[in-house]
């Protein structure tokens, strides 16, 4: 008598077919999880220098951009170098508490400019390894004026689905606060255009200020 029970071709036995579907879940997410991680600690291979402090500077951008808004009509352009030594002298964010006791700091903020967007960056240290939290910014009209558009975000290397995007938005938060008093006057421009080599805001005649 044989002790082998035959099976129907191309059937699993029910312990096995109820068992299958989360075996294969772990069996893919796990991986998936590992390798997400993995991109998210990974540092930017492109960083800036950080700058040297150089208030006059820092003053001058703030005070053209002033004056370009309130000329009739007016036009701002920076470089990359300028905005980041701004960014250095004017970002300084305190570690907030928090009930997991997570000590993250913040280490610096910096741009980089492409074709048509920003890159916006800022550096967080978590315990030993630095963290790289990228914010893609492009230039809109909308009717509320001219606005910075998220088009894309990355934690380290590993891309934020859009849908999930505004899960990070609140890391962002604070630097838009800091910068808020002195680049809040661009919504009022007509127009921002973007290349690697700098930016340039322009108001029309007779637009509001």
């Amino acid at each position: 008598v044989s002790v082998f029970k035959k099976s129907t071709p191309g059937a699993l036995p029910k312990a096995k077919r109820r068992s299958f579907v989360p075996n294969l879940i772990i069996f893919v997410l796990f991986p998936a999880f590992g390798i997400a991680v993995w991109l998210a600690i990974q540092p930017l291979k492109d960083i800036p220098a950080t700058p040297a402090p150089d208030a006059a500077a820092d003053n001058a951008l703030a005070a053209y951009l002033r004056d370009a808004a309130a000329s009739n009509p007016g036009a701002w352009s920076t470089n990359e170098a300028a905005v980041n030594r701004f960014l250095a002298a004017n970002i300084n964010l305190q570690p907030v508490e928090n009930k997991l006791g997570i000590n993250a700091s913040f280490e610096r903020a910096f741009v980089r400019f492409g074709n048509g967007s920003a890159d916006f960056t800022m550096q967080l240290r978590l315990f030993d390894r630095d963290l790289f939290f990228r914010l893609r910014l492009a230039p809109e009209k909308t009717a509320d004026g001219l606005v910075l558009k998220p088009v894309g975000a990355w934690v380290g290397d590993l891309p934020i689905y859009p849908a999930l995007a505004p899960l990070v938005m609140p890391v962002f938060q604070p630097c838009a606060v800091a910068l808020m008093d002195v680049f809040d006057i661009t919504s009022t421009a007509s127009s921002a255009e973007i290349s690697p080599s700098k930016i340039v805001v322009k108001w029309s005649a007779g637009a509001s200020r």
